[in-house]
């Protein structure tokens, strides 16, 4: 390694930083995807029922599980991440575009109305967000990302140290 150019010494650095930055956005977005929405642990599917051979095919569509939502945020944050690599190196504008992304997930669930997904002792929901007169279209905006970041607020100091 010693006989690398410096260019390429410097790639190798910049890919570890940015490593070492997914996996702390990693981590915080773990805790926060368990403040926001309803986790249980060891989250199984159910199995999927394929269509013996001589059946017709039937379309079975089966509702999200908090384990498939967690997957397609992370995977909306990815490639939100690869779409602007310039945030790639900053863990700020990392956590800001994690936010988003979780702020887009959650608006589209209480969109179509799974509440089921969403964790009720989040302190951010309004008071009457459980009971069956809520209509989240007719409602004032719930603002999530200033909740998450007041409360993983003390974190960011110890992750920026880790950096």
């Amino acid at each position: 390694m010693a006989s690398v150019p410096n260019a390429i010494q410097e790639k190798i650095e910049n890919l570890k930083r940015n490593f070492r930055l997914s996996l702390l956005a990693y981590e915080e977005y773990s805790k926060m995807f368990r403040k926001l929405f309803a986790c249980k642990d060891n989250v199984e599917e159910p199995p999927s029922k394929t269509p013996s051979k001589g059946s017709r095919k039937k379309l079975i569509i089966t509702p999200y599980t908090t384990q498939k939502l967690f997957e397609m945020c992370w995977t909306l944050f990815v490639a939100v991440k690869s779409e602007f690599p310039e945030i790639s190196g900053d863990f700020v504008s990392s956590i800001n575009g994690l936010l988003c992304c979780m702020d887009c997930v959650f608006h589209n669930i209480l969109h179509d109305n799974r509440r089921d997904l969403i964790n009720s002792t989040f302190p951010g929901l309004p008071r009457t967000f459980f009971s069956p007169s809520y209509d989240a279209l007719k409602a004032s905006p719930i603002n999530i990302i200033g909740k998450l970041c007041s409360d993983s607020g003390a974190d960011a100091h110890k992750y920026l140290l880790k950096i």
